[in-house]
């Protein structure tokens, strides 16, 4: 079981109990319940596989189990112990096992026998176990708690949410529990419920100086994600609140860079999603209480403060340029040829094929050329709302203010036209009349005048335009 969940966290047996952590974190943003619910449980219960064993041994002891007054009663709940703190599980489940057909069901031996169950994966059993705990002792909160856990990892969602509840009544508040408490809510669209939990959650660890901040940074993530789905000004106030912790941090927060940059993509897809809606399904459900205007608000404002807690020009600005780019694609206010155009010059920085990347371009760019200058104020909207996306457009438009459309569009469509060969984009079949046209005639001036050709005339000793590598004269310009 240990070799398994360092395999599925990706860290090495030596690793720290923080590059644990910081592991775990970054797998769950990965794999979310909704993306993938299964991966999930998978990483939560190798997180906990691998948590602190002292952490763990000062949890159990302060429970009060039966324990048979009896020597080989004491010697196996030692073993089972022992297996336990190491994580054998299977053999904490052999042992437990043989000791309740001994002794009955002794609260010490079925409650680690429901425990182990659930981390070997036979979470029916450990739900049949726990109950018999609950029935037998109503009052043990702890029982409550882990009973919550197992109807949870069974898939017993309403039941769960209810253990949950009662276990919360009983006075359960570790942080463990009102994280998955959390994720109850969330799965069953609670969300109101589940942003008090998280609240709670919050609020409890600030009062806990043993915590270090990393430890925050997941629970504000839930706490955003959850307050979308309630109500604008939840969103709103989550987000001031999050952004003041990360200026009270401060240096507190050094080392946690990378965490905390990924967290903002998650946020920047909501708004995607709300503008995509078709798209993207548990969207279109309606389950978003959000605005698109509100999340780019709120991320602009997080992010402002991340900057100023941890100083680090180059990963901001990277973290900048990837936001930008999400939020371009998803704002309402500009249309497709301009998310296109911004799509063909951020987005080619991951293409590997250089001749794809400049069709692209130089397909967006003629889909602007066809609607200039009435989609002037839409470049206006990128350069004051997007400046980073907009450095990257910015000799384009100053091509569009200073030469002749025209001008502009036949100097692009020699590329375009070559390149059409291989690929196929938008701008032909907007506009289809471009494409039968040849070399043309264009003035120099709008005035009479001379004309020049728009394409460098063939000569008999240059390439063939074929591409036969032969010369144009001994090619396609043979006479005859």
């Amino acid at each position: 079981m240990n070799e398994d969940a360092y395999k599925v966290l990706g860290v090495s047996r030596d690793a720290s109990q923080e590059e644990i952590k910081r592991a775990y974190f970054r797998m769950v943003r990965q794999h979310t319940p909704d993306s993938d619910p299964e991966m999930f449980q998978e990483i939560r219960r190798a997180y906990e596989a691998l948590k602190d064993m002292e952490e763990q041994k000062k949890d159990l002891e302060t429970i009060s189990l039966e324990v048979p007054d009896d020597p080989m009663g004491k010697k196996m709940m030692e073993q089972i112990l022992s297996c336990y703190g190491s994580h054998d599980y299977q053999r904490v489940i052999d042992t437990a096992q043989e000791a309740v057909r001994y002794f009955g069901n002794c609260s010490g031996f079925l409650y680690y026998l429901a425990l182990a169950q659930r981390e070997a994966g036979y979470t029916g059993k450990s739900v049949r176990n726990l109950e018999l705990l609950v029935e037998k002792f109503p009052d043990e909160m702890r029982f409550r708690r882990e009973l919550a856990i197992s109807l949870q990892e069974r898939g017993f969602g309403k039941k769960a949410l209810d253990a949950f509840e009662t276990a919360w009544k009983m006075g359960c508040r570790d942080t463990e529990f009102l994280f998955l408490f959390n994720l109850a809510c969330y799965e069953r669209r609670k969300y109101a419920r589940g942003v008090q939990i998280l609240e709670t959650l919050i609020g409890d660890a600030g009062r806990k100086t043993v915590l270090q901040p990393l430890d925050y940074l997941q629970p504000y993530e839930w706490l955003l994600i959850s307050s979308a789905s309630v109500s604008d000004e939840k969103f709103r106030q989550s987000a001031e609140r999050f952004a003041q912790f990360l200026l009270e941090a401060g240096g507190g927060l050094d080392g946690c860079e990378e965490e905390l940059a990924e967290m903002f993509l998650p946020l920047a897809m909501i708004a995607y999603g709300i503008s995509e809606n078709d798209e993207i399904p548990e969207m279109a459900a309606g389950w978003m209480k959000v605005t698109y205007t509100t999340i780019r608000e709120a991320v602009w404002k997080i992010l402002a403060a991340a900057q100023k807690a941890i100083p680090d020009g180059k990963l901001w600005k990277e973290t900048q340029k990837q936001l930008e780019h999400v939020f371009v694609m998803g704002d309402p206010e500009l249309s497709i040829s301009i998310r296109c155009l911004v799509d063909a010059f951020v987005g080619g920085d991951e293409r590997e094929d250089p001749q794809f990347t400049r069709f692209i371009q130089l397909d967006s760019m003629l889909c602007i050329l066809e609607e200039w200058p009435e989609n002037r104020g839409q470049i206006e909207i990128l350069k004051h709302r997007y400046p980073e996306t907009y450095s990257r457009l910015e000799e384009f438009v100053r091509r569009l203010d200073s030469e002749s459309t025209d001008r502009l569009r036949d100097s692009m469509l020699k590329d375009y036209r070559r390149l059409a060969k291989y690929f196929d984009g938008y701008y032909f079949q907007r506009y289809p009349e471009r494409r039968q046209e040849g070399t043309r005639q264009v003035w120099d001036s709008d005035q009479e005048g001379t004309f020049r050709r728009a394409e460098k005339k063939v000569g008999r000793n240059d390439p063939c335009p074929c591409g036969s590598g032969k010369k144009y004269k001994n090619c396609c310009g043979r006479k005859g």
